[in-house]
């Protein structure tokens, strides 16, 4: 499972370097929070 995040438009990239490493890291919170519920519900 991969978690993505994309933005488009024409501020894409501005907000992109505004907010992206605060984005990584959510998508990142996100992806090991689901990982963990898996693991519990298989487990």
């Amino acid at each position: 499972m991969s978690l993505t995040l994309e933005m488009a438009g024409l501020l894409a990239p501005v907000l992109s370097l505004l907010t992206g490493a605060r984005s990584r890291r959510y998508v990142e919170m996100e992806g090991a929070g689901l990982k963990r519920h898996c693991e519990r519900q298989s487990g």
